[in-house]
């Protein structure tokens, strides 16, 4: 049993949910996918603590455009109230704009519901503000 398979709020919302993501890999990380689009990586993080995470989008090839996406987003997100729980980020690449959000290592089953139903409103709204639904 991996990191994320202990943490007793994610095992109490796949009980509840009657969801059975992918095998836990190597990192103890765990994949959940919604709606057939919306997948969402939840990995250790550290004091027992989980982390979602999901792609955004991939940055354009052209830098001009790729500068213009992240302008407009980091704009955004100094408009956003700071009791917003995702947070931006970059990866990979090619780069790609991913969305995070922590989630406390004893979080109860309907808090981690409601932080994950969170983390999907907000990727939702993320995707479509940068074309990416």
């Amino acid at each position: 049993m991996g990191n994320s398979s202990r943490h007793a709020g994610l095992q109490g919302y796949l009980l509840r949910a009657k969801l059975e993501p992918g095998a836990e890999r190597a990192d103890g990380a765990l994949v959940i996918v919604f709606d057939g689009n919306l997948r969402v990586l939840i990995h250790p993080a550290g004091r027992g603590d989980l982390v979602f995470e999901s792609l955004i989008c991939a940055l354009p090839a052209l830098r001009s455009s790729a500068d213009r996406l992240l302008e407009s987003v980091a704009r955004h997100a100094t408009e956003r109230s700071p009791a917003e729980a995702d947070c931006l980020c970059l990866r990979g690449e090619p780069e790609q704009l991913m969305l995070q959000q922590r989630v406390a290592s004893d979080a109860s089953s309907d808090e981690f519901e409601a932080g994950l139903g969170n983390f999907l409103n907000a990727l939702t709204r993320w995707r479509a503000r940068t074309g990416a639904l």
